[in-house]
């Protein structure tokens, strides 16, 4: 649903499965429910309903030690910042995800922040940052397998090396 853009029919099937995981009181079902609504809200463009599902995605997993689940929380986070200009809460929410995710040797996890790290450190002019970032996500897919991942790393790959003025790469 989220590839093919159906956001009416995955919002309502994660607020489903978010009233389901309160019903029976689970806490960790919850997070990962309010965690993929804001997903959907920010893909869809909603960005203060994806804000708001992100924080308290990010407060229940803090509460019940999910790192991992904490990480997609600050990745999605840091996104939704960027998207609505706030850059140096963007990068600073990306830098938290991009430690954490190196600490839970996650290359997936931080092949997706630096993918989004990249893109802040590209729209506020750090283009040495940004190819960096882009570099090391395109590596870390490359390694992983993820044709999807690795073609998203070179799209903005070159859009880093476009801002730089680098045309020829």
């Amino acid at each position: 649903l989220r590839t093919n853009g159906h956001w009416d029919q995955a919002l309502a099937l994660h607020r489903t499965a978010l009233v389901a995981a309160r019903s029976i009181g689970d806490r960790s079902g919850q997070a990962s429910a309010i965690c993929q609504l804001g997903a959907v809200h920010r893909l869809a463009g909603d960005y203060p309903a994806a804000l708001i599902s992100q924080n308290e995605a990010l407060t229940l997993y803090r509460d019940l030690g999910d790192r991992p689940g904490e990480g997609d929380a600050l990745t999605e986070l840091g996104t939704v910042r960027w998207l609505i200009g706030e850059y140096l809460a963007a990068d600073a929410t990306l830098g938290q995800a991009l430690e954490l995710w190196g600490e839970l040797c996650d290359p997936r996890g931080e092949a997706d922040v630096l993918c989004q790290l990249g893109t802040v450190q590209r729209l506020t002019g750090d283009h040495v940052a940004a190819l960096d970032s882009q570099a090391q996500a395109l590596q870390l897919y490359r390694d992983l397998g993820d044709r999807l991942g690795e073609a998203d790393a070179l799209r903005n790959l070159g859009d880093a090396h476009y801002a730089n003025g680098d045309y020829p790469a």
